[in-house]
């Protein structure tokens, strides 16, 4: 009876099967399961029936043609040297010849042809090569290859032939085959050889029925044929789905119509009054036949795949509105964008709507990930799309783009399969869709199901046991077929440190000990010669297994928890690998060699991690080809063996055949081809689809009426955002200024405010007469987090992106292809390059508005409080908007042809229409690409097909070679047609109790001869996603737990080695191992530090927590027990890797975590267990694994006593088996046992034994008896340092007693420091120490001692280790200096006594200002008054220029006059990167170290200088690409995004990228850091590269590349750049030298360059050759005077610092003119001398003031200098004036009301403070009407008279003098006296003789403004206008 089962959720399926294709000829008809039967069908273009050559490019460069067929040579070499596949691939190949000889058909060739055709399509290895057969049998079907279909008729079936019953039987096998493939094409074309056929065998000329039953198949599959074309497509594919409904809900049903079940969900599967029909696993007894046992197991894996899909779109279909749905994801607004084309095929990007998945963070969801199955539909499931997400990446799932494969009824017609897809395509522009994500992982079942599909009662191996249960085993084959007996080597068993070696067979002994020989020829079937247990170093129980193990075709071994399972599991290996020339010999199979090597040994594991292990093992002992499948593997030693890095290195090495690497980029090239025309138009489509584009772009498809209105108003290109009303919406944004609010909840008020006025700005239009209206339609989404996935998957092996083929490879490939294949490879890449170049043109050339990246931008660093504010709110806008705008794009609401041809004026449309008629041009447009890529879609999906099963061809090759292949069960599905041709003869299965039956059957093949399965069935079961096909189908019974309950015979180790005695007793209950026995060394563990027991069950109430989302179940009173003892077991000296915590349930896994981070009282023990190994896992995911100390958190408490899967005693089992030394459970224990009965047994064990309390006791090591019990978390506080409550007091080494708290760490006390006062007993002194210092530290007694001093005889308190001679005296001198105060020295400390020394503060008073009396030391005070004037320390208290307050003292600031520098602190940031160091206003070049540096050299020079440029060639290069420019222009070669090959010094791979200095850091051993450091969220992915910068930070690459390319400048102008290097982001140290950036630092060290070339000014030159000449005027002694000012510059010198040095030099030499002339009055006018003196004394003043170096002179500076030297100038020319007046009789020409205004003038300018202009301006005009009544030359002349006197004259400067009464004259020619004369005016006798000037004639500077006599320079004369200017500004 078939034992159906049905349930109101599960239904029956109505779509294709594999072994029902669709015709060729009606693939163009045929429709996804997404259309309905009622709907319309979709008709594809018939161009798609083209020959491959109507897709090829024109511009593709042809391969060179084959003009000849294949020969009878090459016809007996494919069927006599190659194999099967390699003939297949031969004859796919289009260069082949094989279609020129089936064109050109002869008689001669006709029966090897057919022989060939079929040993390359009929193999039971092609399935592997499913594309490649039927490419085969479509040019057999082909009009051009009548001839051989003639030939074969007439030479054939009419002649000769058809007495050979080979040929007509494999004629019958062609035929047949080829009604499968394509049955309407093939019913019509083979018509006349099926005739022939039928005559052949009614002519009885072969009585075989076998062959009549075949010919009824075939007129079977040519009647069903003829009808399907006779039918229209809908009608014949939905009457096949009535049939098989039909059939499929008949109770009786042929269990071999599971074979045409489709793994992918029918339209009705979601019909909730269906059903998923399904039978039961036979859980006693064994099953009828192979077909009954197949239909069972595919249907309850087809059920559990389906189910939870069906469930989640029911829930959806019930409530849709309701968001979130837990444990459903669903997306909407799901729209297909574009085909993507990648190496596995033709996929299509979607885009869906990600408003409501803004909070996912998509770097570490499990939501859309490779592999999951998603489930579309456009009308509520009425109809639906099945797809399997392709390639993801992080940034697109963001902006809610995802790559996706639709699936496809029918999987064996590539053809059909692709139109049906391009169909969906073409007809979805209008169709969005609601997305459904499966819960459940679909590649963990689709290899699966379709290996139990390909499963024959022909092929099923081991049917006697596994179908039936038989109990009788026999040896296996191999071991059978050796008559002679079956002679072993066991040695290897004896001598464990022995190492198997590949290829090497030892001689006798070799390698072996004399112990070992007793094991080396053992007949291994006779199990009384074996060696004895302990010679191999096994118990009993491992013996007995091992023995069986290697004796048995089909064994079971069972070992209960740390018996040794993985332990026996390689001894087996070991004796096998060691023997191997008894099961590995080559294979022969009629005429052809099916292999060339040994067959390898297949081990399959459940999990990657048990694999991982398992092989590590085996490379222990082995040396030789092992192979680990799968790119899931995280062992450093498996690397290099894994199947990727072998591929690697056979394409280096070229060992994979040629005919695999000819084909494989033969095809390569044709998908590169393809690829570019479909992603040229594709980039077009996304485009259009995503963004808003220019006008420009849509010119063609608007009409020119339409088009002239749209751009009269703006350029073109600019016109759509204003007539959109998107420029004025965006405007509007920008312009916000945020709201102004008082709380922060008011913040969504403030948001819609400001979205309302932004929603208004869109009825503002530039048009008056504008009818707009505004729309606020937006799109929302459900979402929910995926369910756990619950098998460990690896991922796809096939994706391998190549690089192209070496020269080596180039020259052999060359052959077969002709010369032109590299030029056809190099055109091939770069049109490519052009296709990705273009696509990023357009987007930056076309695109009118960037949706994708609105409101996307980072926030811009250095923002205030109210900036950030202010940004936040406005790009919450832009985000709004943004989801606005798509929601207006992705509307399918848009005008039709006869709406748009009556639009007359488009500016006046509302903005509603305006939206419809832009998507009427993007739909014309959109439409038009859509089926341009529709041409060529097809080609490209074929040859992909063809190109993954050429790698599987290449994975063959590099398998085959194999001596060990490792692959997890899912793995071995997904290889196994590669498994079925390789044939391994021996199959291991570890974990095997815990696989699905179907995962094990499809890691078996028909040439399997021994099976070794080994698992224990008592601990974890298979763990199926659907939990009713658990509990009513058996479905997690696995094979293993199957065979034993139906009494099969199996070995079970009885001895355990892993627990000590307490806690292997827990396992001996009935229910789980009571027969189980502990091996003596277990006794020998020690037990737990500090904890009274080594096992505890603590029993608790607090309630569980369960998280919603997650649907798992936290308990946080657990979870801060199992935090407090796991830190009180770390104080206690245990490693964090001799500790791990479980916990059934993930979400308390998630949650122990967060507590360990945050409960832990130091930072430092929460580093120590992060980075110490402490292990923190589910139960599921420990199994196999074992640890010292495990600490259990059993979650589950509450009232109903709801314990969940707790019920189920394998988990259980699995966690209280794990520990070795202790075990400490924590739950509600009383609630669970009431729920399980295998708890109750526990929890009564541990009562009788004392383990079971509410609470733990803690004991204590150094207080006997002292115990501390935990009742709750907090209590851990008690052992705080892992001690006890009682002081330590232990006596240290000091005698001290230890003053801690009682403590675990550092129990010797070797690091205890005392702290108590030191007291150490001095033997010279006789007393204590009293030093101060802590106990321990004493060093020398420093006790204080009376000694006598010899150098003073002063007694004094000496420290006691110190002698008297060298103490110095601490008593006061008693000396008095000459200034009468007492000598403030101390006795012993050398000093002189005079006044200059002397320290006493006196009371001195300053006489330049009103500021009162202030100290100074005497010393000071004793230098004059003009120092005690410059010491007044009254604050300036000034406003400077810049608006600082003066920060001088009055005396600093000469009484207010001159002002010192601003002293605030600059600190802008330079254009270098460098803060700038100078004082406000002062900035000057930066003074730092150049750091601009390359590979070649780096700049010496200082930051603020121009850098020479680096000449050398660019060393930017890797194996990809390399810059062809010198290295100081900016890069133009794109960064390399491939990983680094190297490895770190750690052995692991480096995390960076190729041609980039290698991280510092590694992403296994410094996963933490990076995570620490990560501003990207970073969640420790291997797959993640990073960058090093010039600091050390090691950060994302893609992190990076997004920092390098933001602008922080100016938001408000789009034309500012900011100039500068951009720093790291964590330290702000500029990027400087990383090669991937190249191109942008060189771009900003240009800028830089030319900042600086502007800073330091084009007019440098001129400037210091001016500075020079007015140096070099100046005398000797001023020269050297100045040197100081000039030495103090920076070290880089501008325009303005030269500028103000120059200022400064001219400032100094007016000074130094002013002091000569008071000089010459303290000389000439004694009674002036006072005045004259207080003059040059502040000259004096003025000149050190202008001698400070100076960056900039500034505003300040400059008034301060003119006022000053004004002031000056005017004392002068009044006291010389005054002078005069008294020399001359009566003070002749000046009136007493002009000496008192003189008199006046002159105190007024000596008054305190700074002189006013206008006072200047007053005595200016005195002085001018003064000096013409007073001539010093008696001649009356102003400074113009005196200007053009001297310019009259014309002589050198300095040669003016005067006579002894004054009188002016000149010398002329060289200006030096020569000779004498006289006076004209009073006689006196002037000039001199011999260059001597008369000694009472004195030189005349005031004339022209000289500085020293003409004598001084007699280099050249000056010139004289820049003399005469300088004398004019003297003179104003």
């Amino acid at each position: 009876m078939l034992g159906r089962l049905q349930f109101n959720s599960w239904f029956s399926t109505d779509v294709l099967c594999l072994h029902q294709p669709l015709e060729v000829s009606q693939c163009k008809s045929a429709l996804f399961s997404f259309a309905s039967p009622e709907a319309e069908a979709v008709v594809i273009d018939p161009m798609m029936e083209e020959e491959d050559d109507a897709f090829r490019p024109p511009d593709r460069p042809r391969r060179r043609p084959r003009l000849h067929p294949l020969s009878n040579l090459e016809l007996q070499r494919l069927l006599t040297e190659k194999n099967a596949s390699t003939v297949l691939m031969q004859l796919d190949r289009e260069d082949s010849g094989f279609d020129l000889l089936i064109q050109s058909m002869s008689p001669a060739k006709l029966p090897t042809t057919v022989n060939i055709l079929k040993k390359a399509l009929l193999s039971s290895d092609q399935i592997a090569q499913r594309q490649a057969v039927i490419n085969v049998v479509t040019k057999l079907l082909d009009p051009m290859s009548e001839p051989f279909r003639l030939q074969l008729v007439r030479t054939g079936l009419q002649g000769r032939l058809r007495h050979d019953k080979d040929f007509v039987q494999a004629v019958m096998a062609i035929v047949k085959l080829a009604l499968q493939i394509s049955p309407t094409t093939a019913a019509g074309i083979l018509s006349i050889v099926i005739l022939n056929l039928e005559d052949i065998l009614k002519a009885e000329i072969f009585p075989d029925q076998a062959m009549d039953n075949e010919m009824d198949d075939i007129k079977d599959l040519q009647r069903r044929g003829a009808r399907l074309h006779a039918l229209p497509p809908e009608v014949g594919e939905n009457d096949a789905i009535s049939r098989r409904r039909l059939r499929h809900r008949n109770d009786n049903m042929d269990p071999t119509l599971f074979r045409e079940l489709s793994i992918i969900p029918s339209t009705t599967d979601f019909d909730p009054a269906s059903d998923i029909e399904v039978r039961a696993n036979k859980i006693r007894g064994g099953y009828e036949n192979v077909n009954e046992y197949l239909d069972v197991q595919f249907r309850l894996l087809r059920a559990d795949l389906l189910l939870p899909l069906r469930e989640s779109v029911l829930q959806y279909l019930a409530d849709q509105e309701r968001t979130p749905m837990r444990g459903v994801c669903v997306y909407r607004e799901v729209r297909i964008v574009r085909p993507i084309c990648n190496d596995n095929g033709l996929c299509f990007r979607l885009s869906f709507d990600v408003t409501r998945t803004r909070r996912v963070n998509w770097a570490v969801s499990q939501r859309l990930k490779f592999g999951s199955l998603v489930c579309l539909s456009a009308d509520n499931f009425a109809t639906y799309q099945c797809a399997v997400v392709d390639r993801t990446e992080t940034q697109d799932l963001e902006h809610g783009l995802v790559d996706v494969q639709f699936l496809v009824t029918d999987q064996g017609d590539a053809r059909g399969a692709v139109d049906e897809s391009i169909a969906l395509f073409a007809k979805a522009r209008d169709l969005r869709f609601v997305m459904v994500e499966s819960p459940v992982y679909f590649e963990a079942y689709k290899h699966v199901l379709r290996g139990l599909q390909n499963i024959t009662e022909n092929t099923f191996p081991f049917w006697r046991y596994v179908g039936e249960c038989r109990n009788e085993i026999l040896p296996p084959l191999y071991l059978r077929e050796h008559a002679g007996g079956a002679m072993y080597d066991l040695r290897p068993l004896v001598d464990d440190s022995y190492i198997i070696k590949d290829g090497l067979d030892e001689a006798d002994g070799a390698g072996f000990t004399t112990e070992a020989a007793v094991a080396k020829e053992i007949d291994v079937l006779r199990l009384d010669t074996w060696p004895n247990a302990n010679t191999l170093s096994l118990d009993v129980s491992q013996y007995v297994a091992l023995q069986s193990a290697l004796t048995r075709e089909f064994s079971i071994v069972q070992g209960p928890p740390g018996t040794g399972k993985t332990f026996l599991g390689l001894k087996v290996m070991k004796v096998l690998l060691h023997n191997r020339q008894m099961w590995a010999a080559p294979e022969v199979g009629g005429d052809e060699i099916r292999r060339n090597h040994v067959s390898p040994i297949l081990l399959v594991c459940y999990t990657n991690h048990a694999l991982d292990q398992f092989l590590e093992g085996v490379l222990q002992f082995f040396q030789g080809d092992l192979v680990r499948v799968g790119s899931r593997s995280k062992s450093e030693a498996l690397e290099e063996y894994n199947l990727r890095s072998l591929r690697q290195r056979a394409r280096a090495n070229h060992t994979v055949p040629r005919e695999i690497h000819a084909a494989k980029q033969n095809i390569r090239f044709d998908m590169k081809e393809v690829k570019a025309t479909i992603h040229k138009e594709a980039a077009k489509l996304e485009i259009l689809e995503r963004e808003i584009v220019k006008e420009t772009f849509l010119k063609d498809f608007i009409d020119p009426q339409h088009w002239k209105q749209l751009t009269q108003r703006s350029k073109p290109g600019n016109a759509i955002l204003a007539w959109l009303k998107i420029a004025a919406a965006t405007r509007k944004i920008e312009a916000q200024k945020g709201p102004q609010l008082e709380r922060e909840h008011d913040l969504h008020a403030g948001m819609a405010s400001a979205a309302t006025d932004v929603n208004e700005s869109l009825k503002l239009d530039e048009d008056p007469d504008d009818e707009s209206e505004d729309e606020d339609d937006f799109f929302e989404i459900i979402t929910a987090d995926s369910a756990n996935r619950f098998l460990d998957i690896d991922d796809n092996d096939d994706t391998d992106f190549e690089e192209d083929e070496d020269d080596d490879l180039f020259a052999e490939l060359r052959e077969d292809f002709g010369n032109d294949y590299i030029d056809r490879v190099r055109a091939i890449n770069r049109k490519l390059d052009d296709v990705d170049r273009e696509a990023q043109r357009l987007r930056s050339r076309e695109v009118a508005f960037n949706i994708s990246e609105y409101g996307e931008q980072d926030m811009p660093a250095g923002m205030g409080k109210e900036q950030k504010s202010r940004w936040k709110f406005v790009n919450q806008l832009k985000k709004k908007y943004k989801y606005q705008l798509l929601g207006w794009l992705q509307n399918t609401d848009k005008m039709d042809e006869d709406e748009v041809s009556h639009v007359s004026q488009i500016w006046r449309l509302r903005v509603r229409e305006r939206w419809r008629l832009y998507r009427y041009w993007i739909d014309i447009y959109c439409r038009q690409l859509r089926g341009e890529i529709r041409d060529v879609s097809r080609s490209y999906e074929e040859k992909a097909r063809r190109y993954q099963e050429i790698l599987h061809q290449e994975d063959k090759a590099i398998l085959e070679r194999a001596t060990v292949i490792g692959m997890t069960t899912t793995g071995a599905a997904r290889y196994q047609a590669i498994l079925r041709e390789i044939g391994p003869r021996v199959v291991v299965v570890e974990e095997a109790a815990e696989v699905l039956e179907g995962h094990v059957l499809t890691a078996l093949s028909e040439r399997c001869q021994h099976v070794v399965l080994i698992g224990d069935h008592k601990q974890l079961r298979p763990n199926p996603a659907v939990h009713r096909l658990k509990t009513e189908c058996a479905l997690d019974i696995s094979l293993f737990e199957r065979l034993i309950n139906n009494n099969f015979r199996f070995d079970q180790l009885r001895y355990q080695h892993r627990m000590r005695e307490e806690i292997s007793d827990l396992l001996r209950i009935p229910d789980l191992y009571p027969q189980l026995q502990d091996h003596d060394k277990v006794r020998e563990y020690p037990d737990v530090r500090n904890v009274t027991t080594n096992v505890c069950f603590i029993q608790h109430h607090e309630r569980d927590q369960r998280e919603e989302d997650t649907n798992t179940f936290t308990n946080y009173y657990e979870a801060k027990f199992i935090v407090g003892l796991c830190e009180y077991l770390l104080l206690q000296n245990y490693s964090p890797r001799q500790i791990t915590v479980l916990s059934p349930y993930k979400g308390q896994i998630q949650l122990i975590k967060s507590q360990l981070k945050h409960m832990v009282r130091s930072k430092t023990m929460a580093e120590r267990m992060e980075k110490g190994g402490l292990k923190i896992s589910s139960v599921d995911n420990y199994q196999g694994e074992e640890n010292d100390i495990i600490l259990l958190s059993l979650v589950r408490s509450n009232d109903e006593n709801d314990i969940g899967f707790l019920k189920a005693n394998n988990r259980l089992c699995v966690a209280l088996s794990r520990a070795k030394n202790g075990l400490y459970v924590i739950g509600n224990l009383e609630g669970i046992a009431e729920k399980s009965s295998m708890m109750r047994d526990i929890l009564r064990l541990a009562r009788h034994k004392g383990f079971y309390q509410n609470y733990l006791s803690l004991s204590c090591p150094r207080h006997r008896g002292s115990e501390t019990r935990i009742y709750k978390p907090d209590d851990f506080k008690q052992v705080a340092d892992g001690g006890c409550k009682r002081p330590c007091q232990v006596r240290l080494d000091c005698g001290h007693a230890c003053k801690r708290i009682c403590h675990a760490d550092d129990p010797r006390h070797l690091d205890a420091a005392c702290q108590e006062p030191c007291g150490q007993m001095c033997q010279d002194c006789g007393q204590h120490c009293r030093g101060g210092h802590p106990c321990g530290k004493h060093e020398v007694c420093k006790n204080p001692v009376q000694k006598t001093i010899p150098m003073c005889g002063h007694v004094q308190n000496v420290p006691c280790h110190l002698s008297a001679q060298n103490f110095e005296c601490q008593e006061k001198c008693q000396e008095r200096l000459p200034c009468g105060h007492k000598c403030q020295q101390t006795c012993g400390k050398r000093h002189d006594h005079i006044q200059d020394t002397c320290l006493q503060l006196v009371k001195v008073a300053p006489t330049n200002c009103s500021h009162g009396e202030f100290s100074l030391y005497c010393k000071d005070a004793l230098k004059g008054q003009e120092n005690v004037n410059l010491r007044c320390p009254e604050p300036c208290t000034a406003v400077l220029d810049c608006e600082h307050i003066c920060s001088g003292s009055c005396g600093q600031c000469f009484n207010g006059r001159l002002h010192i520098s601003c002293q605030q602190k600059c600190k802008k940031i330079l254009i270098c990167g460098h803060s700038c160091q100078d004082m406000c206003g002062s900035c000057s070049p930066c003074k730092l170290p150049c750091e601009t540096a390359c590979q070649h050299s780096h700049c010496d020079k200082r930051c603020g200088e121009p850098c020479r440029p680096c000449l050398e060639p660019c060393a930017w290069r890797c194996q990809h690409h390399k810059c062809e420019d010198l290295c100081c222009q900016p890069c133009e070669r794109p960064p390399c995004d491939e990983p680094c090959p190297k490895r770190l010094a750690c052995g692991h791979r480096c995390c960076g990228l190729c041609g980039e200095e290698c991280p510092k850091l590694c992403s296994t051993c410094d996963v933490e850091k990076l995570k620490a450091d990560s501003l990207y969220g970073y969640d420790g992915d291997r797959a993640t590269r990073f960058i090093q910068l010039d600091c050390g930070h090691v950060l994302e690459v893609e992190f990076v590349d997004q920092w390098m390319v933001t602008d922080v400048g100016s938001q408000d102008d789009i034309n500012h750049v900011t100039i500068g290097l951009k720093p790291c982001p964590l330290c702000r140290v500029p990027i400087r030298k990383c090669y991937r950036y190249s191109g942008l630092i060189k771009r900003q060290l240009r800028l830089i360059e030319q900042v600086k070339k502007q800073y330091l000014g084009d007019r440098r030159s001129d400037l210091e050759e001016r500075l020079n000449r007015a140096i070099d005027d100046l005398g000797v002694a001023e020269r050297r005077d100045i040197q100081a000012l000039l030495q103090d510059a920076p070290p880089v010198l501008s325009e303005t610092i030269i500028e103000t040095q120059f200022h400064q030099v001219t400032l100094y030499r007016h000074i130094r003119a002013l002091r000569r002339v008071a000089v010459e009055l303290r000389g000439r006018f004694p009674d002036l001398l006072n005045l004259a003196t207080k003059v040059d004394r502040d000259l004096r003043c003025f000149e050190q003031w202008a001698k400070l170096a100076r960056t900039v002179f500034t505003q300040q500076n400059e008034k301060d200098s003119s006022l000053e030297h004004h002031r000056l100038r005017l004392l002068l020319a009044l006291l010389k004036i005054t002078g005069l007046s008294h020399t001359r009789a009566g003070g002749r020409g000046l009136s007493e009301a002009q000496k008192h205004e003189i008199i006046k003038a002159i105190r007024s300018l000596n008054a305190n403070g700074r002189t006013s202009q206008e006072l200047i301006d007053q005595y200016e005009a005195l002085v001018d009407e003064l000096s013409k009544l007073m001539p010093d030359s008696h001649i009356a002349l102003t400074a113009k008279e005196k200007v053009a006197i001297v310019r009259a004259v014309n002589v050198s400067t300095g040669a003016w003098y005067q006579c002894p009464n004054g009188h002016i004259y000149a010398i002329g020619e060289c200006g030096q006296a020569m000779e004498e004369g006289r006076c004209p005016e009073c006689q006196a006798r002037i000039g001199g003789s011999n260059h001597q000037l008369l000694s009472d004639n004195v030189q005349a500077p005031e004339m022209d403004g000289a500085e020293r006599p003409v004598w001084d320079n007699l280099d050249a004369d000056r010139e004289l206008a820049e003399r005469l200017q300088r004398l004019e500004f003297e003179q104003i």
